[in-house]
């Protein structure tokens, strides 16, 4: 009788910190293909607060401007106020960032699902997290957003921030593609479905609202 022997599948290493927030940056197709395979959803909630966080302090920044609020209009009392709810709003940021996180890749998931997908909901967690690598780049715009504060820069500031938005949406389309070994034409249905079933949901919603308001409005 033959011995056969069972070989296990070799897995990647599993990969590191800085190496994973260099690869989604500038090598995400590889990389992605591994967080694919070991999902690292640990690293992944590390990075997803850090960059969150480093965001929203930029942010107050740009907001707050130069020590005034970028209200110039308010009164100073209104606007004292505001400023002291700040840190609490920010807190009620960060939290709403992680219900999209968790909200967002759980749709998409059950989407791919549907759509035939075999991948793990570790993974498309993951790849959705980690989109948010890009966004660190607006942190440097609001850092000169908070010096130089003219409508041309205004401009540059604006289209910037789409490209690094664009840049995002990238990165989920290639992790898409990598966690269910779908197409990029599924992955963009994967990705877009979602928000073309909110829009004909709302029109349809609006349509009945509108059909059924001249019943409801009492004739004189």
């Amino acid at each position: 009788m033959e011995n056969k022997t069972i070989t296990e599948p070799i897995l990647p290493e599993k990969i590191g910190f800085l190496e994973l927030i260099y690869g989604v940056l500038f090598n995400p197709r590889p990389t992605l293909r591994q967080v694919a395979v070991q999902p690292p959803v640990g690293l992944t909630v590390l990075i997803f607060t850090l960059v969150s966080v480093v965001n929203v302090l930029s942010s107050v920044l740009m907001t707050t401007g130069k020590g005034n609020l970028a209200f110039p209009g308010l009164p100073q009392t209104t606007a004292q106020v505001i400023q002291a709810f700040i840190p609490a709003i920010a807190l009620l940021w960060l939290g709403l960032k992680y219900l999209q996180w968790f909200v967002y890749s759980g749709v998409l998931h059950l989407v791919a699902t549907l759509l035939g997908g075999r991948g793990y909901a570790q993974g498309v967690f993951a790849v959705t997290g980690l989109a948010i690598l890009p966004s660190l780049f607006i942190v440097p715009l609001n850092l000169l957003f908070y010096w130089v504060r003219t409508p041309s820069f205004t401009i540059i500031i604006t289209l910037l921030s789409l490209l690094i938005y664009v840049w995002g949406i990238i990165l989920v389309i290639i992790g898409l593609r990598e966690v269910y070994n779908f197409s990029t034409g599924k992955a963009l249905l994967v990705l877009f479905l979602p928000l073309v079933a909110i829009i004909f949901f709302t029109i349809a919603t609006l349509m009945i609202l509108a059909g059924c308001l001249p019943s409801l409005i009492p004739l004189k």
